[in-house]
Order: structure tokens, then C-alpha cells, then sequence
């Protein structure tokens, strides 16, 4: 743990959308490629990348460990989809193995983001984010590999375009990525001393909330008694939209907080639980990122 922390003195937050500046797009399924210390964007052809099956969508689990790490490109480009530009794509690169990155979730826009990884060829994701726990065996900076979900977001799209009714039982596509990303985890967590206080929890249901402000404690009631684990406001729609389009997703959580009503925790916690988790969630991911490419090859 990071110096005398609290394990339940801690703060809950989703990283808010940048807008997007100075990105050029070009018609029809365009690329547009971007430098974030450019004003104006650099356009590029019209014929998307390909031959990279893996990508990394961020959240506050990582923060901005993987955009700001050697791991990933400072250029980025956005494609252009029946539900407008995606979010900002960034090409990465470890031991070899290239993925693609997207920070923060696609900046809120979560059904071009997920279209332009469908139309790249994308056929394996890692996300995540943090959570409140509602589950009380959950602790401030435990790890949770998370197997289904219940949704309660009104505002994004419940279906995509050109997708089939999708089913959710096994909630995973296939079991192969979680237990790599399960694997890869224990080793991670298992290799540093001071992280022996964290445990890595495989299963659970994320409530994701309607968002826009913190949960009620009766809202939290209600998820608990409707077997819920944790609460966060953006994994719900991931899973979701790649058992649409066919994409294999694993997803880290990490918890921040306890939920509304089950205990005491304040928002100078931040830095210090952030300051744990995500180097460890950027050691996991880039860990994984070879294993995935074998197991697609």
C-alpha cells in the first residue's frame, strides 16, 4: 500500500470527457490521425489501419499510466462511424505485440468508439475502472475480475447497429481472456510485498449506475438486494456492446470506495488509492496484451 493509507479513507470519481480539438475527419469510414501538441489535425487517407486484433479501452482503474507511458503513441487518430467519430485511437506497441489504445472510455463516446474497434478488426479488449464496493468481503483497493453485470444507465443506446440479439449466458464471449487477465493479476499482485494487503477477487456483478451524480443509499439498497458487487458507471456498457460485436472483453476493477451508505470515505483518498492501482492495473494489462496476441494467432 501507498505510505499509512486508509483502505477505506478513499474517493470515487470518473475521469470527465475531454473534448476533442483540432481532429479532421474524412467521409464515409475516414481515419483522421491527430498529435495532442498539434492545434490543427494532420488528415490521413481514407483506409483504416488493420492487422491489430487486441485494443485497451482506459478508465480510472489505469489512469493515465498507459497514455503517457512508452507503451503508446502520442499520435492519434479517430474513424469515422454511422454514429459519428470515435473516440481518440492510439496505436501501442509491447514485446512486439501491437494493440490499439483508447483512453478514458472514448471520451463518452462509447457507440462510435466501440463501432471503430469492430471496423479495425478488433477481436480481444481489456478494460475496466473503479468502483464502490456493495459486496462487504470487497476492500479499498481490491481487484475484481467481473463476470456479469446489471445495467442501469438510461442515456447510451441499448443496441448497435448491424448487431444481433445478443445473449449474456456465459456473460464472457469465451473464458479464455479472463483467465489470462486472472493469472496475470495473481502474479502481479503476488511479486510486490506491500501489496499483500489486496486481494484479487475472480466474479462479481457490476451495478452500473445511470450516472451524472453518486448513488442514493436506498439506490444502493436496491442493488444489493438484486446481487449486485460494486457499482461504477461505464464497464456495463462495454461488456455489452462487445458480446454485440462479437469481441472477446475482460475487464479490471478496482475498488475506490465504499458505496453510498456503507461506510465513511472522503475524497482526499484519491491520490494515494490512484497512486496504488495503477501502475499494478498498467503492469497487468501490458503482461496480457502477448498472451492474448498467441491466443489469437
Amino acid at each position: 500500500m501507498a505510505g499509512n493509507m486508509n483502505r477505506r479513507n478513499v474517493l470515487t470519481g470518473i475521469v470527465g470527457a475531454g473534448a476533442l480539438a483540432g481532429v479532421a475527419t474524412t467521409g464515409g469510414s475516414g481515419v483522421a490521425a491527430a498529435s495532442e501538441a498539434g492545434a490543427q489535425a494532420t488528415t490521413a487517407s481514407g483506409a483504416l489501419p488493420s492487422g491489430i486484433d487486441i485494443a485497451v479501452v482506459g478508465g480510472t482503474f489505469v489512469g493515465d499510466e498507459l497514455l503517457n507511458s512508452e507503451f503508446v503513441e502520442d499520435e492519434y487518430f479517430t474513424v469515422d462511424t454511422e454514429y459519428g467519430e470515435s473516440g481518440q485511437i492510439r496505436r501501442g506497441e509491447t514485446g512486439g505485440t501491437p494493440f490499439y489504445y483508447v483512453h478514458d472510455h472514448g471520451g463518452g463516446r462509447y457507440p462510435s468508439t466501440w463501432l471503430a474497434l469492430r471496423e479495425l478488426g478488433v477481436r480481444a479488449v481489456i478494460g475496466g475502472g473503479t468502483a464502490g464496493w456493495l459486496n462487504r468481503r470487497m476492500e479499498v483497493c481490491d481487484f475484481i475480475i467481473p463476470d456479469d453485470f446489471i445495467d442501469f444507465n438510461v442515456d447510451r443506446p441499448r443496441g448497435l447497429p448491424h448487431t444481433g440479439l445478443a445473449r449474456y449466458s456465459p456473460t464472457a464471449t469465451t473464458q479464455w481472456t479472463d483467465a489470462i487477465v486472472i493469472a496475470e493479476a495473481e502474479r502481479r499482485l503476488r511479486q510486490d510485498g506491500s501489496l499483500r494487503d489486496i486481494t484479487l477477487h475472480e466474479g462479481g456483478v457490476v451495478a452500473q449506475a445511470a450516472g451524472w451524480r453518486f448513488e442514493t443509499k436506498a439506490e444502493i439498497r436496491m442493488m444489493k438486494m438484486v446481487g449486485c458487487d460494486m457499482v461504477t458507471l461505464s464497464v456495463g456498457t462495454e461488456m455489452s456492446y462487445a458480446r454485440m460485436l462479437g469481441i472477446d472483453y475482460s475487464c479490471i476493477m478496482v475498488i475506490s470506495n465504499p458505496a453510498e451508505g456503507l461506510g465513511d470515505w472522503e475524497d482526499s483518498g484519491e491520490r494515494d488509492v490512484y497512486a496504488t492501482v495503477h501502475p499494478v492495473s498498467r503492469d497487468i494489462v501490458i503482461s496480457c496484451i502477448p498472451r492474448f496476441a498467441e491466443q489469437l494467432a
